[in-house]
């Protein structure tokens, strides 16, 4: 006679054997529709060609990438790259002073390059074409252009950095920590009192120059958007980095952070490259670089001072110079650089991609930042223990060389990193897995969201930078008064001994 265990678990079995051709068929139906990413950002690239090859296992991916260069996904997703416009101003100038000159504010030359990548893709209609069922896009400076084009179809955001966060925040209707935007010649939440207060009038430049620099001629090329009704359409959005790792996160159930990518597919470097590995250990140069080429000066003095180190310089970037001694070049992923045991250091840009990578590893890192994203991810780092800063425009081959031999025989930096590093590596469900479950789910069980009106001058300050000037300004205020009363009375002292003498 068959006991009672013995058929539950017979009648569970015959449940998930009828159960498996729905599942199948479900499988079958994911993998069938088409999801395309699509960004005009030459920033972002990198982070979508490596999205690209995440998803590429489970679905039919096409990656839409403008420029003429710049990374790709690797088969099976596919890929159309589209050329740089005539109008692009990255044909004929240099965007490195630009950043420099504004390094809070997205530069003008900037802003114009993304509205030629609108313009290329209203010209060659390409998402018209690919018909996608779900679009992962870059949101800030792309959101006119990409869901006028695309109004059907699902919308996953995408962000490279926080640059653009509050911006895109408030479309999706949540709270930015405003008190904690960027100030310059401070960092992050580290400002006092005026520099706080001084955010309201950036918050509000910030807006407005984006409404009339991106958003009205994006409409001009695309034709006018609801914003309101188009971001009904994002289920979430996906920043690059770590929760963890931020000082500020909004609060919004949509934003999500991408955690690290490239941290779960590294394997070993070449036989060749792991020989020529001194004993004393490997320095890593990743210097992405999107925007700019880098000027002979800059390179000339980045390998003069890697140079000068007895570690072994290994460059993935091709940023120092050709033919220089003792520099490794190779073009290996950053994940198999610094997985190998000798790596001690890491020269990077410092996105957030980069530093989440190298404290993966446990390797610390020396920051030279270029890009506005790039600045505010480099002072997280500083701030976190786990990184030096150099100005690009003050490095000498000597401060290099400095740098270099400070962060590799700091105690406290490598306490650091392994801390950050054993607090981060131990993830149930990695990011990347829960962005591929999202897109996954999202696929099969189309869901309409709701968006949230968005806050207005108000309420962004009314609890926090306003709260504050009120408070500061009573407090003004009942000291004038008790200043004035103070001289009142003693004016008053002063005048009766001169009435009684009159008496």
């Amino acid at each position: 006679m068959m006991t009672l265990p013995r058929a539950a678990a017979c009648a569970l079995t015959a449940l998930a054997v009828l159960s498996l051709p729905a599942a199948l068929s479900a499988a079958d139906a994911a993998a069938a529709k088409h999801v395309v990413l699509v960004t005009t950002d030459q920033e972002a690239q990198l982070l979508v060609a490596e999205l690209a090859q995440l998803l590429a296992a489970d679905h039919r991916v096409t990656a839409v990438l403008y420029g003429d260069l710049g990374p790709e996904p690797a088969p099976p997703a596919a890929t159309v790259r589209l050329a740089t416009a005539e109008s692009d101003p990255g044909r004929r100038l240099s965007w490195l002073e630009r950043w420099e000159r504004h390094p809070l504010l997205t530069p003008d030359a900037v802003v114009a390059s993304r509205l030629a990548g609108c313009g290329a893709l209203q010209r060659t209609g390409v998402l018209a074409d690919l018909r996608p069922d779900l679009i992962i896009t870059t949101l800030f400076l792309d959101d006119a252009c990409v869901l006028a084009l695309a109004p059907d179809a699902a919308v996953v955001g995408l962000m490279p950095s926080s640059v653009g966060l509050p911006w895109v925040t408030q479309q999706l209707g949540g709270h930015y920590p405003v008190s904690r935007l960027p100030v310059h010649g401070y960092p992050l939440g580290d400002g006092d009192f005026y520099a706080r207060l001084g955010n309201l009038w950036r918050w509000w430049t910030v807006t407005r120059l984006t409404q009339r620099q991106y958003q009205v001629p994006a409409a001009a090329l695309v034709g006018h958007t609801d914003l309101e009704a188009a971001y009904e359409r994002v289920s979430a959005v996906f920043v690059s980095g770590d929760s963890r790792l931020q000082q500020d996160v909004p609060c919004d159930h949509r934003l999500r952070f991408l955690g690290c990518i490239e941290c779960a597919r590294f394997g070993d470097l070449p036989k060749d490259q792991q020989s020529a590995v001194s004993t004393a250990g490997l320095l890593v140069i990743r210097l992405d670089h999107p925007y700019t080429t880098l000027p002979d000066s800059f390179t000339a003095t980045l390998t003069e001072g890697v140079t000068g180190s007895p570690l072994t310089p290994m460059d993935l970037s091709n940023v120092t110079k050709e033919g220089a001694p003792r520099i490794v070049r190779s073009s290996a992923p950053a994940s198999d650089a610094l997985a190998h045991p000798r790596a001690r250091l890491l020269v990077s840009e410092c996105s957030p991609a980069s530093v989440l990578l190298a404290i993966h590893f446990s390797v610390p890192i020396i920051c030279i930042p270029f890009t506005a994203g790039q600045k505010m991810a480099a002072a997280r780092a500083v701030a976190l223990g786990v990184a030096t800063q150099l100005d690009r425009r003050q490095l000498t081959a000597d401060a290099l060389r400095s740098a270099v031999t400070t962060v590799t025989s700091s105690a406290g930096t490598r306490r650091a990193v392994r801390a950050w590093a054993d607090a981060l590596r131990h993830d149930a469900v990695s990011p990347a897995a829960q962005l591929a479950h999202h897109v996954r789910h999202l696929l099969l069980f189309e869901r309409a969201w709701r968006r949230r009106p968005a806050p207005t001058l108000l309420q962004y300050y009314c609890l926090d930078v306003l709260g504050t000037a009120l408070v500061s300004g009573s407090v003004a205020l009942g000291t004038v008064a008790l200043l004035f009363y103070w001289v009142f009375r003693v004016i008053a002292a002063r005048a009766q001994p001169d009435k009684d003498k009159v008496e």
